[in-house]
This record gives structure tokens, sequence and C-alpha cells, in this order.
């Protein structure tokens, strides 16, 4: 058996419409199902969002003829393939539709995000965005990025990229040849100095003195 036009009621700005839900947007919406493909993979072919594919599916909107060829042709059925459809001469495989959105869940602290690896090129770019006395969010600026991405990458929750490596060094007005070199030397002089004002810090006054000397002779 085929597809039938039917009548469908819905609200919209607070009131009840009612409108022809037509055979094709139902046939549309069974093969687009049938071959497992999401709303959101449909939504780029016809420069919609999601909720406006559903809107075509569910009978609230229409589609043109053009949208519709750019379906079929998304679905890979020919048209005379899809009147077969709409006649129910050609029949398609049952599959719920909640099976397309049917997914694995993970442990979320499997994802890249929740683990930290802090690579030797993640501690370099730190160091030179603090050389360059840049805070996170305005070396993320220039670089065009989200204002968190600069912190996910220099805490090692995301990986690095070549061009996002290239693009942060150029925009903190440094080479790709300064870059290698601080990554090849053995010990980065920023990170030493942190590590002395963390200790000076917990030392005594008359130490601090005798060290403060000793740091003037050199």
């Amino acid at each position: 058996m085929g597809f039938q036009d039917k009548m469908v009621s819905f609200k919209r700005r607070g009131r009840l419409r009612t409108k022809i839900h037509s055979k094709e947007a139902q046939a549309l919406k069974a093969i687009r199902i049938a071959r497992g493909i999401t709303r959101e993979q449909v939504a780029p072919v016809l420069e919609r969002g999601r909720q406006a594919v559903e809107r075509y599916e569910n009978g609230r909107a229409d589609l043109d003829e053009q949208q519709v060829k750019k379906l079929l042709r998304r679905y890979r059925i020919t048209h005379e393939e899809f009147k077969a459809i709409i006649d129910g001469k050609q029949q398609l495989p049952i599959r719920h539709a909640r099976s397309v959105y049917k997914t694995t869940r993970r442990d979320p602290k499997e994802y890249r995000r929740y683990q930290k690896e802090i690579t030797k090129e993640a501690r370099v770019l730190k160091v030179m965005r603090t050389m360059r006395g840049l805070t996170k969010e305005q070396t993320a600026k220039l670089c065009g990025f989200h204002p968190s991405c600069i912190d996910h990458r220099e805490n090692g929750r995301t990986n690095l990229k070549k061009e996002h490596i290239r693009k942060i060094v150029h925009a903190l007005s440094f080479t790709m040849e300064d870059f290698y070199e601080m990554v090849e030397a053995p010990i980065l002089r920023t990170e030493v100095i942190e590590e002395c004002k963390a200790i000076l810090e917990r030392i005594e006054t008359s130490k601090l003195n005798a060290v403060r000397a000793l740091l003037v002779n050199f």
C-alpha cells in the first residue's frame, strides 16, 4: 500500500492550524529513515536547519520541486523509483525512526577534552604567549579561535594540529624556526624562572637575602 495525502493539525504562534501532509513528504521521510540518514545530515543539502527538515517531513511546511530533487539525489533515488515508492509498487525496508539516532554512549571521561596530556609543543606555545604578555583570550582573538581554544591546547585537553600550531606561532609574531628551536631545547627558560619564583616565595627572609646577594654577583 502506498502513501496518501492526509490532514495534520499543529499549533503555530499559539493558533491551531490544519494543513495537508503530502504523500511526497511522507515518502521522503520514510526513504531517509530506510537509508539510515539523520535530519542533521539532510539539513545542509537543503541549506536549512534540522528543525526545518522536521517541519517538511511532518507536513508543517512545503518543499519545492528543486528541494525534492536535491533530496532524491542525496538518497540516491531516481524519480521513477520515488513514484513507485509513493504508489506502493516498491517497498522500503522497515526501520524504526529512532534507530537512525541510536548511538552507543561512552563514558565522558573517555573523551579527549577530559584527558590531560601536556606535550612539549603545548608548553612551548604557552611560553611564547607569556613572552608576549598576552592572555589566553587575547591570543585566541588574534588567531580567530574560540576563547577557550588556547586554554584547551595549553592544558593538553585537545590535540595540537600542525596548522593550529603554525597559526598560533605566527599570531604571536614568532617563526616556526623559533618554535622548533624551543621544542628541541632541553629546558625552557621561562619554566625555570617560574619554578625559581615558586621556590623564592616559600623560603625564609634571611635565606632570601642570601639568594639575592648571590644573584646580584651573577
